[in-house]
């Protein structure tokens, strides 16, 4: 008797761990295709982080550049303006010279 439970108790144990072996096969294909999906997907968001990066390094050049330009522009309006102020000047002197002629004739 003692004999016959303890068969039982290997056969069960045996059942057992075929059924288990047969749920970690199952189990590992699952596994093993859901691994690849995680994988897939980092590579995916590296690719977008990589893409990121390097359209944020492209917009920060186009910033920098449109920065120089405006520094530029801002720049040429300054000379113009000094310019004018100059000729400005020397209009207005010119002006009083040519009534100081008017005035001495």
């Amino acid at each position: 008797l003692d004999e016959a439970v303890q068969l039982k108790k290997i056969m069960f144990v045996m059942n057992q761990e075929g059924t288990e072996d047969k749920l970690d096969h199952l189990l590992g294909n699952e596994n093993e295709e859901r691994i690849e999906r995680i994988k897939e997907n980092v590579q995916e968001n590296e690719a977008r982080l990589k893409k990121r990066e390097e359209l944020k390094v492209w917009l920060e050049e186009q910033v920098a550049k449109g920065e120089k330009r405006a520094a530029e522009q801002s720049r040429i309006a300054k000379a113009k303006e000094d310019l004018l102020e100059l000729k400005l000047k020397e209009l207005k002197l010119q002006t009083k010279r040519l009534e100081r002629k008017k005035e001495q004739q």
